[in-house]
């Protein structure tokens, strides 16, 4: 393989699933877990993950991309749990920014009579539940603003890290940034 990419590597790119003798049975398994997902969450995407990292080290090792069989399930989900970790190490700080927001917007909205109880002049208290209303929407805003920006960057990131994870066999190194280059 080049580095280079024209429309002729494209193209293997997209036909290579489809090249081989027993194709059908592999892309319908694939196809059978992937559906399975939207009604068992998370288990059978752990398996889809796992073959997804098979086909990853056959273009790290320099071979042409294939479809493995699914034979080695045991394999398949210890590398799809380890890539599901990797995934939620990188988008933990946009999860916990995001959701930590809403918390605060949450509780802003149905909590500010108790947040201003201690008002003895009706004016203050409607003034301070509007402070405290507005407040927590501003920072859900933010909050959400800067989550889907540490997202993009876990959606940057991630991908580079499952690579370099794939290509030395060790859950660490997906955290070993200065290796990356």
């Amino acid at each position: 393989m080049t580095d280079t990419l024209t429309t002729d590597s494209l193209k293997r790119i997209f036909k290579y699933p489809f090249q081989e003798p027993n194709w059908r049975g592999r892309f319908l398994v694939g196809s059978v877990l992937i559906l399975a997902g939207f009604f068992v969450p998370i288990l059978p995407g752990i398996f889809v993950a796992g073959y997804i990292l098979q086909v990853m080290r056959q273009v790290i090792a320099g071979q042409e991309p294939s479809l493995p069989p699914w034979d080695d399930w045991g394999k398949l989900a210890v590398d799809g749990l380890q890539a599901t970790i990797i995934g939620f190490v990188y988008f933990l700080p946009a999860m916990i920014v995001m959701f930590g927001g809403m918390g605060l917007y949450f509780f802003g909205t149905f909590f500010p009579p108790l947040l201003v109880a201690g008002a003895n002049d009706p004016t203050q208290m409607v003034g301070g539940m509007l402070a405290v209303t507005f407040g927590s929407m501003a920072i859900m805003f933010l909050s959400v603003v800067l989550g889907m920006l540490l997202m993009l960057l876990g959606a940057v990131a991630t991908p580079v890290a499952t690579a370099h994870f794939v290509a030395s066999d060790q859950l660490g190194a997906a955290f070993r940034l200065r290796e990356w280059w």
